[in-house]
């Protein structure tokens, strides 16, 4: 984002533990306000000291869900991804996580610990917060006497209008080895925001949730994979399975691999993932998170409709992008609702995009007050090669109505 860089606020932070949490502590609604606080702080007594030799950060790091105020940054200790549990016993490790304004971490802005819990398979998630709006930062974890690879994050503005933003829109099918090419292409794009539409892990009926562990883990360890995903902060919602599937294991992976502002999932329970994310008065990202009827289709459901059209501050944001995976039906209902409510300026973010079917690719999207430019990234998986769409898509604004007196 065009913005300019301030110091870094520090007052406090919270820290997002992957533990169970009472039914009294859970909450059916999706996160959409910024004092929205789902997990309990960790109790870091009697967690041990990582002493192992080998690297527990092969997964890299990530972030995700950024507010003009915090933003959740995460990890996974594994040792031995593709082993079970990572290649860790039932052992609880006590992990630091430091957050600075250079690279270099010069000066540890400020820091804190947490406890990464066998039972979310060593996942570790930090909820910074009060920090400063529209600052780049850096971050990083330490276990023992291993540090993590280093991640950036920029905070999302708050009540200003950017000159521009650029968002990256994900589809990825495949192993991480076979759309490498596509993965460094997003790293290096200077995106200020993923929203991520594909579906990295297919959800299919069996699959224990130490497999889907396995499966998340492959696509992690991938030096393309994490250099993508420390780039910048990510937006992720989870795949919906078909009616037949118990989608619980396949949940639970998802969160232990994911920097979401989610509570983890509990057995029985509805996990409603919609949420959004503002830049500024820029964009307002709508996180779409369909469920799938008896027949099959997907649909949004009278909550999450309710909710896609009731928050004042989408009114003001220039643009209204709405994003989800599979159906685009699902995009055509949400377009239809936001138009309906005199909501302008509404893109429709499809999981396919532009590509064509079965194509491997991503979207840049250059966002200003006036336009929505889209470039589509198509990778070749025959060749390794990843080129662009000669024509760009080019959404102009349509301005609010002049007041009347």
């Amino acid at each position: 984002m065009d913005l300019s860089r301030r110091s870094l606020l520090a007052l406090g932070a919270s820290v997002l533990l992957g533990a169970a949490c009472s039914d009294s502590g859970r909450t059916s609604g999706p996160t959409a306000t910024t004092e929205y606080d789902p997990i309990p702080h960790p109790d870091v007594s009697g967690a041990s000291q990582y002493a192992d030799a080998r690297n527990p950060f092969t997964l890299g790091v990530a972030a995700g869900d950024p507010e003009p105020n915090r933003v959740v940054i995460w990890t996974r200790l594994a040792p031995e991804p593709t082993l079970a549990n990572g290649g860790l016993d039932d052992t609880r490790y006590l992990v630091t996580w430091e957050v600075a304004i250079d690279e270099g971490f010069e000066e540890v802005t400020f820091s804190g610990e947490t406890v990464a819990e066998p039972g979310f398979a060593h996942s570790v998630h930090v909820d910074v917060k009060e920090l400063e709006p529209s600052v780049s930062f850096w971050y990083r974890f330490r276990a023992g006497s291993h540090t993590s690879p280093v991640g950036q994050m920029a905070t999302m503005p708050l009540f200003t209008l950017p000159d521009r933003a650029v968002i990256g829109t994900l589809t990825r099918r495949g192993d991480a080895s076979a759309i490498a090419p596509l993965l460094a292409d997003v790293a290096s794009s200077g995106l200020d925001l993923v929203v991520d539409l594909g579906d990295p892990v297919a959800i299919t009926e069996g699959t224990t949730l130490e497999e889907y562990r396995v499966l998340h883990a492959n696509l992690l360890a991938d030096p393309s994979s994490r250099a993508a995903r420390a780039a910048c902060a990510w937006l992720d919602i989870p795949n919906s399975p078909s009616p037949s599937i118990e989608p619980e294991a396949a949940l639970r992976a998802w969160w232990e691999h994911t920097p979401v502002r989610l509570l983890p999932p509990n057995s029985g329970d509805p996990y409603p993932a919609y949420r959004h994310c503002l830049v500024g008065s820029l964009v307002d990202v709508a996180l779409l998170d369909p469920t799938v009827d008896g027949s099959g289709r997907k649909r949004l459901g009278r909550a999450q409709e309710r909710w896609l059209t009731r928050e004042p501050a989408r009114a003001n944001a220039a643009w209204h992008a709405v994003a989800y995976r599979g159906d685009t039906t699902v995009g055509e209902r949400a377009t239809q609702l936001l138009t309906g409510a005199s909501i302008r300026n509404v893109v429709d973010l499809p999981s396919t995009g532009n590509a064509p079917s079965g194509a491997v690719s991503w979207q840049r999207h250059e966002v200003t007050p006036e336009r929505w430019t889209s470039v589509t990234h198509l990778l070749d998986t025959a060749t390794g090669a990843v080129t662009t769409s000669h024509q760009p898509t080019v959404v102009v604004a349509t301005p609010s109505p002049s007041p009347t007196g």
